[in-house]
């Protein structure tokens, strides 16, 4: 069986391990996008244009290590919290369905999902990423 359905308009997935040992099945580089964009972050100066030197370095860094499997070239994503905070402006659900489109993208949820395409990280957060329906989906590996 292969997960990843390669004829929709956006090959987004969420995956929710049980355990850390599981993502190895999931063949597809994994990209810790707190620690990666947290580096590029500490070495600039944080100016009104930071969201969007996030987003072009953030597109970028998918774009050169997307690698094929499954039929569709993909990248694996965790710990994105550090792309919803406000001081970088980002509509996170448009860049994630925006690259969806040419790759497919997982992300590693392991906390809350609620009606299939709500990711929050508890019942307190105020911040949660919501998908319109039929744009992200469950991966099941």
């Amino acid at each position: 069986m292969i997960p990843i359905d390669t004829t929709t308009r956006h090959k987004l997935y969420w995956y929710k391990p049980s355990q850390p040992s599981e993502l190895s099945a999931i063949p597809y580089p994994l990209i810790n996008v707190g620690k990666v964009v947290a580096q590029f972050i500490s070495g600039r100066k944080i100016g009104k244009h930071i969201g969007l030197d996030v987003e072009e370095y953030f597109k970028r860094l998918i774009g050169e290590s997307v690698q094929e499997h499954w039929g569709a070239k993909g990248v694996t994503l965790s710990n994105i919290g550090i792309l919803l905070e406000q001081e970088l402006s980002l509509n996170v659900e448009k860049i994630l369905m925006d690259i969806s489109r040419e790759y497919a993208i997982v992300v590693v949820w392991p906390y809350h999902v609620e009606n299939s395409r709500r990711l929050v990280w508890d019942d307190t957060a105020k911040v949660s990423l919501d998908f319109p329906e039929q744009t992200i989906h469950r991966l099941e590996v």
